[in-house]
């Protein structure tokens, strides 16, 4: 889901909770005037309150374990997925998730690490899995993978995706075990490599 418009958004939660479904949101910064992948705090406090009035479960993927999206059981589950490694989502989205007990995935660009105020250090992201959250690889430098495959880039892709998640490793003492797509940047080719 494309943050675009919170009542979309909470309208796809409560679809989702009546057809035991996993859904996944993904934003950027949170900030007073939002672009198409950020999102405003007041926008987060309401996603989180849909999501606990539908009486689901939002945590990471790792707590989610195996899914098999065309047979979901159980209660549905929601992951808030963060990207771009901006601090607030340290000082604004991690505590809204914990005040409810739940987990967010913190999707992690290695060369922007520390590099502009606004983005967090590895000491930040260390906390943020010390508390729980799931840190997810969102590449190197933030390259379209998909377009990098289509163009017979192959290589690039694996190192795109293996150098960030061996820093995210060695940082944090944490395997990442998602690959989160700058721009959604898909292709077949990406997800065959991901997988290796």
């Amino acid at each position: 889901y494309y943050n675009t418009d919170i009542n979309d958004i909470c309208r796809g939660i409560r679809r989702a909770a009546r057809r035991d479904e996993v859904f996944v949101l993904f934003s950027h910064d949170i900030c007073a005037n939002p672009n198409k992948v950020s999102m405003r705090t007041e926008w987060l406090e309401k996603i989180l309150a849909t999501a606990q009035e539908c009486g689901v479960a939002v945590k990471g993927f790792r707590e989610l374990g195996p899914v098999e999206p065309q047979r979901p059981t159980g209660p549905m589950l929601v992951s808030l997925t963060f990207d771009d490694n901006i601090r607030d989502h340290l000082l604004v989205a991690a505590p809204e998730l914990e005040k409810r007990g739940w987990k967010g995935v913190f999707a992690i660009v290695t060369d922007w690490i520390g590099k502009k105020e606004n983005h967090l250090s590895w000491d930040e992201v260390r906390e943020l899995v010390r508390r729980g959250h799931e840190i997810a690889v969102h590449t190197r430098s933030h390259r379209g993978l998909g377009r990098l495959a289509d163009k017979g880039q192959t290589e690039l892709v694996r190192e795109e995706i293996a150098v960030a998640r061996d820093i995210i490793t060695r940082e944090t003492g944490v395997r990442p075990r998602l690959l989160c797509l700058p721009g959604s940047n898909y292709s077949a080719m990406v997800g065959t490599i991901a997988r290796e």
